[in-house]
């Protein structure tokens, strides 16, 4: 469920987070969280473009970069995410989505940049 528009006291925000402690996904400012099987938590990013030669590690450590600022802003928005958040070890992956589906072409893992492509 995309969270980034909701606002305080919209009841969809309750629903969302109710799912996410059940291991549904939520998104917010276009960056995926879900809990993985172990107990951590999956933070997906993605690029602008589909075809993985127009990317490259920069542009994915940038990506990933992002993608903490966003969790951080949304502990800070949403406080009741947080506890969940912070408790769990976070794994980053930047990704391609080519529309019918996407995979990782980076990930960081305990602050360890590893280029998939």
């Amino acid at each position: 469920m995309n969270i980034t528009e909701l606002k305080k006291g919209d009841q969809r925000i309750e629903i969302a987070f109710e799912g996410f402690q059940e291991g549904n996904s939520i998104v917010y400012e276009n960056v995926l969280l879900q809990k993985n099987r172990e107990g951590g938590l999956d933070i997906n990013s993605y690029s602008d473009f589909t075809n993985p030669s127009q990317v490259n590690a920069d542009m994915a450590k940038a990506g990933i970069a992002r993608s903490k600022k966003v969790v951080e802003a949304l502990c800070k928005n949403n406080p009741e995410y947080q506890q969940i958040i912070s408790a769990a070890e976070k794994q980053y992956y930047y990704c391609i989505d080519y529309h019918t589906g996407a995979y990782a072409i980076a990930k960081e893992i305990e602050g360890e940049f590893q280029w998939l492509g």
